[in-house]
């Protein structure tokens, strides 16, 4: 093609005429070197042309194709791009997601492990599976070890629990049986402290003894079950009674009862408890007596002896037989002083000791100052009565002022009073015995180192 801008060559399959405009057109864009695809109008159809210019001919070359025949490969090959971009993006999500499962997977199961030991039913035994050598697999590792130790741990624990709930199941069975025997107190300390079980120590404690009255000749005009049911009922009154003044039933002696208050729990006035006790005592036999003269059953007497000091207070035994018990002088004198209730005619006779820490709760009777069997001291004995009637008060009176002159040697002033004492309704055998004593002295006064003191040859 020749033209004012020099000559160009134009190739294409088809045959285009081309007016000098148009020529113009495309030399005017024409280039030297590779250009973009441009459209032009070229013989009434629309081209996309590029061109180049062909240095051994001094040639500028045009590259044309119709625009829809263009345009059409153009779109094949976007189509192609886009298919072969969306099928390689769904080959990607594949390969993402088998290799994100395979990471994740262990740790789900890890996670869904975990949460299985916070349910109610623990499934510790789990092993996470793993395929790889790397950070999943050390941690699959990892938890498995981890599950197997909380489940060692756990079966641990569940042994423990069940040993302990037998222990406790035993525990309770063995303080259920014992406190029949020992002291519910004593229980909970021996099981705190086992060692102290084998220990004995020295305590201030009241012990009280008590005796059926002529129990040899009640027993003999009874049968023996007959025999049995009445001393079953009469000492179930008597370990109640005790029991609910927090004493302890240390021993039976036949139907003798002996009771201490102060081991192994010390109490604000253990003499004040055996004395309320010992009275208790009196008024169940007294309701036991109006039971038995309505069924014309046989009444009985008892007799108490109290005394407050010190004692040797432990398991006293062998491997064989362990017994907790008492043992001393103390113990010694409370048996004489219930020995003596007979001899006094008392229902209950107390020491001096115990007499001064319960002067202020009940009203007191002086019995005698004796030395009993065994021992050279002398102690004061007294009788207590639940209250002293209006009646009485003077009778009272008048027997202790009695006694003051009766130990102040001024025997005739004591049998005065003791004689009015009488009358006034002052205890009958105390009473007497003293008036008895009163005369015997006035005519026949006693040496000068004369003291008082009734020395006793039998218990």
């Amino acid at each position: 093609l020749e033209s004012g801008l020099g000559s160009i060559s134009m190739s294409t399959n088809e045959s285009i005429s081309l007016n000098q405009e148009e020529i113009d057109l495309l030399m005017q864009n024409g280039d030297d070197g590779v250009a973009d695809f441009t459209t032009a109008r070229l013989g009434g159809e629309d081209y996309a042309y590029t061109s180049f210019y062909f240095e051994p001919f001094r040639w500028t070359v045009f590259v044309a194709e119709q625009i829809d025949v263009f345009n059409q490969t153009s779109r094949i090959i976007q189509q192609v791009t886009i298919i072969t971009t969306g099928i390689a993006l769904v080959g990607l999500f594949f390969i993402l997601f088998f290799l994100s499962t395979s990471i994740t997977q262990p740790l789900s199961k890890m996670a869904s492990s975990a949460r299985a030991i916070t349910q109610d039913t623990l499934n510790i035994k789990v092993d996470i599976p793993y395929e790889y050598n790397d950070e999943s697999g050390t941690l699959a590792l990892t938890f498995n070890s981890m599950f197997r130790e909380l489940d060692t741990t756990y079966e641990r624990l569940k042994q423990y629990a069940f040993d302990s709930a037998v222990s406790q199941k035993q525990e309770q069975r063995i303080r259920t049986i014992f406190q029949k025997y020992v002291p519910q107190d004593l229980i909970n300390r021996f099981i705190k402290n086992p060692e102290a079980l084998l220990l004995g120590e020295n305590r201030n404690i009241a012990v009280l003894f008590t005796d059926i009255r002529n129990f040899s000749g009640i027993s003999e005009g009874m049968e023996p079950n007959e025999l049995v049911r009445f001393l079953n009922r009469y000492l179930k009154e008597v370990i109640n009674i005790i029991v609910s003044a927090e004493g302890v039933v240390d021993k039976f002696i036949g139907d003798a009862v002996m009771a201490i208050f102060g081991a192994p729990v010390k109490h604000e006035n253990d003499s004040l408890l055996a004395v309320r006790t010992g009275l208790n005592m009196l008024r169940a036999v007294q309701k036991l007596n109006a039971k038995a003269d309505k069924e014309k059953s046989i009444k009985f007497k008892i007799g108490i002896g109290i005394h407050f000091g010190t004692a040797t207070v432990g398991n006293i035994g062998s491997d064989q037989k362990v017994e907790y018990t008492a043992i001393g002088d103390t113990v010694n004198l409370a048996s004489r002083l219930e020995g003596l209730c007979k001899q006094y005619h008392q229902e209950i006779i107390i020491s001096d000791n115990v007499a001064r820490a319960i002067s202020n709760s009940y009203p007191l009777i002086f019995v005698d100052k004796v030395a009993v069997k065994g021992k050279k001291e002398a102690t004061s004995v007294f009788t207590v009565v639940p209250s002293l009637p209006g009646n009485l008060k003077e009778a009272h009176k008048a027997y202790h002022g009695a006694i003051k002159h009766y130990y102040n040697r001024d025997f005739q002033k004591a049998l005065t009073e003791f004689v009015r004492a009488q009358k006034l309704g002052s205890d009958e055998f105390l009473t007497a015995l003293f008036i008895e004593r009163s005369k015997k002295y006035t005519k026949q006064p006693p040496a000068n180192n004369w003291n008082g003191i009734e020395v006793l040859k039998s218990k």
